[in-house]
């Protein structure tokens, strides 16, 4: 009987995947968060689209992607930090000592959760649009595309919050630091030298969000980069910290 119990409770890859998508989607940190995410990109989405006299091409939806980009980034930061804050990290690591399957499962259910959210904006932001007949064109496969590109930009910006929370393990300290790469790190292309007047500026977090999501060339203006490509370029912010992330969680004391 023992042994059977002990077989039925064994951790696997599968439970514990099923058990953090359960804490970080039942987390009130996550719902919140969330919750002002869908209100404010509905209001941004319902004003571009019944208020403005400017038709809108549906790729537009995905033109104010920051907004979520940050808000998943904080999401990622939470998904972490409030572990270390409550000092529930400790309990985590001694129900499964396998801290890199630890990380990985968090790393899985943050991007699965973050895919939804992303997909649920995107159908909001069409749904609106479509509402409103104040379009250019119709949902092609182009259009399509460019979604498929800004969920998988949304994923990185998670993730890129999530690599910051296992580096940081603050809260405060982690949230600063992705603002400042996702919203001020432009600034130091203020510094008068070519080399961050005019090498750097396509590599900026920000440069490449617009270039991943086509919202330059939607705007009248030429991308730097192939869409692609840009978004290959965008994932080296979140990889950069992951493997920071990673390195510190399973080499270091909690």
């Amino acid at each position: 009987m023992g042994n059977t119990a002990s077989t039925n409770y064994k951790v696997s890859f599968s439970r514990s995947y099923r058990a953090e998508l359960y804490r970080l989607t039942t987390t009130k940190f996550t719902i919140i968060t969330s919750v002002v995410l869908v209100i404010l990109f509905s209001a941004l989405m319902a004003l571009a689209a019944f208020q403005s006299n400017i038709p809108m091409p549906f790729a537009g939806v995905t033109i104010p992607w920051k907004l979520p980009s940050l808000l998943l980034l904080i999401i990622g930061i939470g998904a972490v930090t409030s572990e270390y804050s409550q000092n529930t990290m400790r309990t985590s690591i001694l129900a499964d000592p396998r801290r890199g399957r630890i990380f990985s499962v968090k790393l899985l259910a943050l991007l699965s959760y973050s895919a939804l959210v992303a997909i649920l904006l995107l159908a909001i932001g069409v749904a609106l649009l479509a509402l409103s007949g104040n379009t250019t064109d119709n949902l092609d496969s182009n259009t399509l595309i460019i979604y498929l590109r800004t969920i998988l930009m949304l994923l990185g910006s998670a993730a890129l919050g999530l690599g910051i929370g296992y580096t940081l393990r603050s809260t405060a300290g982690s949230i600063t630091l992705g603002f400042v790469i996702t919203e001020l790190l432009g600034l130091i292309t203020l510094i008068p030298k070519p080399f961050f007047q005019e090498t750097l500026p396509p590599f900026i977090f920000g440069n490449l969000g617009n270039n991943v999501t086509s919202s330059l060339t939607i705007l009248g203006l030429e991308n730097h980069f192939d869409p692609w490509q840009a978004l290959g370029i965008f994932w080296i912010y979140p990889l950069i910290f992951l493997v920071l992330g990673v390195l510190r969680f399973t080499r270091t004391d909690i």
